[in-house]
């Protein structure tokens, strides 16, 4: 089985990791089936993690056919919001493992497996400190009957090492373990390939660089997203960007992939709607799958995407993250697990199923099987629908109190906000960039995040994907003191996201210095 892992899509600036709360996202594919006279359904399995609504804490997961199998085993009670995930998947005649990482009691993220829902502890090197944290679980494989496992340590190791059938293994060449991004990986018979770690057009295999053909040269940015072999073909999707340079001032950045080394444009993006980002490659026969994420060129909406022989087909379309994270294809059926409008969603030929509370998509693969769900799903996951109706209610109570609040403003898209100071000049437009100081908070008190180095921070409506901000950030002017306090539905809505509960109203203070010119 052959399988590559997707590579984080998000490349934002200062504080789109705040406000977006998104993370890396990996992805998994397998050799296409051949094609079969048998009545065995296909079924679909993604890995990531699921959220309980009841603790308002994401567990590892997969989803088998849209149902979600929590993996549980192994971990230990605690306090914190992310518990595990469930990072890679793989499945081996009737067996199903799921390598990713569990928290220990305090927050150390730790490598781990499971196979077949048992939970599996990993024997990870001990670092030049005498400890193993943190550490984690990238990817898991098997091919020719031997399991590769993809581990990662935070900086602390000098050589790269992986496991091969639970022994620790290194290149036949002393490679630095800075140098692999392990987190998009293939192996093909006995060869391992893995993607360069640095802002480079490369990938590693047995330890030896590869360097990627790079038409414009001298980009700003450029990512490997996922690695598929082929026969002795092997194909690199990525993208790159090229900042506003000369006259016309205009961003450039680009979808794409390469065919033994050489480069494939998929798509050009220019100007605010530039963006265009491949997640994860699959090879069937003769035909080359991409999916990634587009921008509408009229109207910004972001948009789930995949390429087929270099043309683009759309899923879906949406104000707010919406992207194809993995893709695989099974005789004439293509499978693309991303996102839409936050919720995260896999789709079969174009029809959508919902993941009900996936907080994260990590990988995907497909297999001939019974279409069965593990007994144990049902013990596993809590009966959310109550908890919603609470959270919704306790949501429109506090938007009701604080509308009564002297100097609250409201404007006609029902965001809230009260002005200490006015400030001077014009109001911020939409492109331009105005530095801040900032506290992120939930009503209840819990800060989600926060800078406060005078004159430091950047905000531009342009850079937040949620209706609130882009509408916040307009509001305000130079030298001014602000509190935004934004409704559910101008944010993550009824679903949330990733770790962000359903119905979750968001507070933002700000103090804003200049806007920049």
């Amino acid at each position: 089985m052959k399988k590559p892992i997707l590579h984080t899509l998000r490349c934002c600036a200062l504080l789109s990791f705040l406000f977006s709360f998104v993370s890396y996202a990996q992805n998994d594919k397998t050799n296409a089936p051949k094609s079969s006279s048998s009545i065995s359904q296909t079924d679909v399995y993604i890995a990531g993690s699921w959220y309980d609504r009841k603790t308002g804490q994401t567990f590892a997961a997969y989803y088998k056919n849209g149902k979600p199998v929590v993996l549980k085993q192994g971990q230990g009670p605690t306090q914190f919001s992310t518990v595990s995930l469930g990072r890679s998947i793989v499945i081996n005649n009737n067996d199903i493992y799921v390598a990713g990482n569990i928290l220990d009691a305090d927050g150390h993220s730790l490598a781990a497996y499971w196979e077949n829902e048992q939970f599996q502890p990993i024997p990870i090197k001990i670092d030049q400190y005498g400890n193993k944290q943190t550490s984690y679980l990238n990817g898991i494989d098997i091919s020719n009957g031997n399991i590769f496992m993809f581990p990662y340590q935070s900086g602390t190791l000098n050589e790269y090492y992986y496991f091969k059938n639970g022994q620790e293994t290194n290149f036949p060449n002393e490679v630095p373990s800075s140098v692999i991004n392990d987190r998009v990986h293939f192996v093909s018979g006995n060869d391992v390939y893995v993607a360069n770690a640095t802002d480079e057009a490369a990938y590693w295999k047995n330890g030896a660089k590869v360097t990627l053909d790079n038409t414009l040269h001298h980009p700003n940015s450029v990512q490997v997203s996922s690695i598929f072999v082929s026969g002795n073909d092997v194909y690199v999707s990525g993208y790159k960007s090229y900042a506003s340079k000369g006259a016309d001032n205009t961003n450039k950045q680009m979808a794409l992939y390469w065919k033994n080394g050489q480069e494939i444009i998929l798509s050009t993006g220019t100007g605010r709607y530039a963006t265009r980002l491949t997640s994860s490659i699959f090879v069937s026969g003769d035909d080359v799958y991409v999916a990634g994420m587009s921008r509408d060129p009229n109207t910004g909406e972001s948009m789930a995407v995949y390429w087929k022989n270099g043309q683009e087909v759309v899923l879906a379309k949406g104000p707010t993250f919406t992207q194809a994270l993995a893709i695989a294809v099974s005789g004439s059926d293509v499978y693309v697990a991303g996102e839409n409008s936050n919720r995260k969603v896999y789709w079969k030929n174009g029809q959508e199923t919902n993941l009900t509370d996936c907080a994260e998509i990590s990988s995907m693969v497909v297999s001939k099987g019974s279409g069965n769900v593990p007994n144990s799903t049902l013990n596993n996951v809590s009966a959310n629908n109550t908890s919603d109706l609470i959270l919704k209610e306790k949501a429109d109570q506090y938007l009701a109190q604080m509308r009564k609040v002297p100097g609250i403003i409201e404007t006609p898209s029902g965001l809230l906000y009260q002005v200490f100071r006015e400030g001077a000049g014009p109001k911020v437009t939409f492109d331009q960039r105005i530095a801040v100081n900032y506290r992120i908070s939930f009503p209840d008190g819990i800060e989600r995040g926060h800078y406060r180095g005078g004159n430091g921070g950047n905000m531009s409506a342009s850079t937040f994907i949620t209706k609130g901000m882009q509408e916040a950030v307009q509001l305000m002017r130079a030298r001014g003191v602000y509190r935004f306090i934004i409704p559910y539905n101008l944010v993550y809505g009824k679903e949330g996201a990733k770790d962000i509960p359903p119905y979750q109203v968001f507070i933002y203070d700000v103090e804003t210095f200049e806007i920049e010119k």
